[in-house]
Formats: C-alpha cells, structure tokens, sequence
C-alpha cells in the first residue's frame, strides 16, 4: 500500500498487479499493460512496459487559455509522437529519424536522419548543422561552436560582460587555450 496526493495504490503481489484509487484511478498488470486517470489531469495507458505507450496530460492550471493538453504516442522502436500547443516531435525508428517543429515560445525545426549522427536545425536562436563525427556546427543563445573530427578540434566563441571570449581546444585538453578581447577598445 502506497499513499500519495491523495492516491491510494495496492500492488499485490508488488510490482505486477497494481490498483489506484482516491484522487487517481488506474490498474496495472506490469508489464503487459496498465493505465492511470487524474480528473483534469492525465490520462495515461502503457503496453508491453516500456514499448508502448497512449498519454494525454492537461495543461496546469497557469497556462493560457485555450492552450491544447500534450499528447504522448509511441511504440518503440517504431514509432513515437509528441505534440502540444506550438509543437510536434516526430520519430521512426526511433531515436535514428524524426523532426521537430516548434512555433511557441520560438520557433525552431530541426530534421534528424540517423541521429546523432546527421541533424540540421533552425530557429529564431538556434542553429545547428552536425555531420558527426566530421563536422558539427551549432549555435544557441549566442555561443558558437564548432568541432572537427571529434573530438579532434573545438572552437566555441561567445560575448559575456563586454569580453568575446574564443576558447579552442584539441583533444579535449592535450592543447587548451582561451582568448578574450574587450568589446569596448
């Protein structure tokens, strides 16, 4: 017996079969399949634990009016969709294929073939083109980086308190060096 935010659950015998009751319902009969419900909150089902899964969760009581609840899919390794107000992750054969699309808070796109190895991304603040492990580079909130035959090269260049500051290194930490110069003189 477990008790928690005024959800009961009895698992007998711990942890295959599985009943919730109080402020949650659900059952379980791990790992085949089980799902749990929260009024206002969640409803979520899962199969053959952790290959499949069917979620909705409702957006918290401070998220703007109107805004869509986040609906979770997937049946890995095949397949697996994210999406909510402003935002849609995609994947086949999952992680290797998929993309990203973000409208809200900023928009960004981002195409994934054979991931992590061939990723091309753009935004509003984002950018980032990776052929690894020849060549990656990427830009977020300012800070560009770049490598060459990782982890042979890195060059990272970024502005903080009026100083650009270029940080190269090879071979993580065979050479290291940091340059800074002042934005001002």
């Amino acid at each position: 017996r477990a008790e928690k935010r005024g959800a009961i659950t009895y698992a007998t015998p711990w942890p295959f079969i599985r009943t919730t009751r109080g402020a949650e319902h659900g059952f379980a009969f791990w790992p085949l399949f089980g799902w749990g419900h929260k009024p206002g909150s969640f409803d979520r089902h899962f199969y053959l634990w952790p290959l499949g899964w069917n979620n909705t969760i409702q957006p918290g009581p401070d998220a703007p009016a109107g805004t869509l609840p986040r609906r979770e899919v997937g049946f890995l390794p095949f397949y697996s969709r994210e999406t909510a107000t402003g935002f849609v992750n995609e994947s086949l054969l999952w992680p290797f294929f998929g993309y990203t699309d973000r409208t809200q808070p900023t928009l960004y796109h981002e195409t994934r073939y054979f991931w992590p190895l061939l990723v091309r991304g753009r935004g509003d603040n984002r950018h980032v083109d990776r052929f690894g492990p020849f060549f990656t580079h990427s830009i977020k909130k300012g800070t560009d980086k770049t490598w060459v035959m990782w982890p042979v090269y890195r060059e990272k260049r970024w502005q903080d308190s009026g100083i650009a500051q270029t940080q190269r290194q090879v071979l993580y930490f065979l050479y290291w060096s940091l340059e800074q110069k002042s934005l001002t003189n």
